[in-house]
Order: C-alpha cells, then structure tokens, then sequence
C-alpha cells in the first residue's frame, strides 16, 4: 500500500511539474514521462491524461518544451498500447456510416438554407 502511495506520488509530481514556471522542468518533466513510455511503465490510467498534457505543451512559449512534448507524442504513438488491438475493419465501417450521415445532413441543410441570390431578391423584393 506504501508503494502504491509512492508510486502515485511521483506520477502527480510529474503531473505538476509540467505546469512548472522553469521551461526546463517542464521540458524534463516531458522526457520523464518519454522514457516511462517506452520502460512500458506509465500506467494505463494515465495514457490519456499525459497525451493530453503533451499535446497541449505543444504550443508552449519555450522551443525546447514543445521540442520534448513532439517527442513525447511520437513516443505515445509508438507504444501505445491499444493500436495493435483495435479492430480496424469495424472502425472503417463505422466511418464510413458516418460519413454517410454527415453527407445526408449537409445534403438537408443545403436543401433549407436559401440561396444568396433569392435571399438578395428577398431584401430587394
């Protein structure tokens, strides 16, 4: 129990530290949590929190912090650890059944909205 409460402290120090003031925490804190990936040692609770924090530190102020969250996000990409075993078959039917809706949709929202031209013969009228 100890070490669970250890272990979940440093992953909430880490979670911190990427919000730290100095860009060279911040950037640290982004390879800390690389090397946790490839180690396959970052927590399956944690993928989505720290793909998150490394894709909003894309857009940080400081070159070498989004450096470090394009590595980060490559490396989470790499191992991720649900790509090999989402069905992809399924998914590109799914896509394709929404896409097809998507279509129909515009196709109805084209069919309602007014033309610009009959909407300046309106005003004109």
């Amino acid at each position: 129990e100890v070490r669970v409460k250890s272990k979940q402290a440093l992953l909430d120090l880490l979670i911190d530290r990427a919000r730290d003031s100095n860009a060279f925490a911040r950037a640290q804190c982004l390879r800390t949590w690389a090397m946790l990936c490839e180690a396959e040692a970052l927590p399956i609770g944690h993928w989505q929190l720290v793909t998150e924090m490394a894709i909003g530190r894309v857009s940080d102020k400081a070159s070498v912090v989004r450096r470090a969250a394009m590595q980060l996000v490559g490396t989470l990409l790499t191992y991720n650890p649900f790509g090999p075993s989402l069905p992809v078959e399924s998914l590109e039917g799914s896509l394709q059944s929404y896409a097809e809706r998507l279509e129909a949709e515009e196709a109805k929202i084209a069919e309602t909205t007014p033309d610009e031209d009959d909407a300046d013969e309106a005003v004109r009228g």
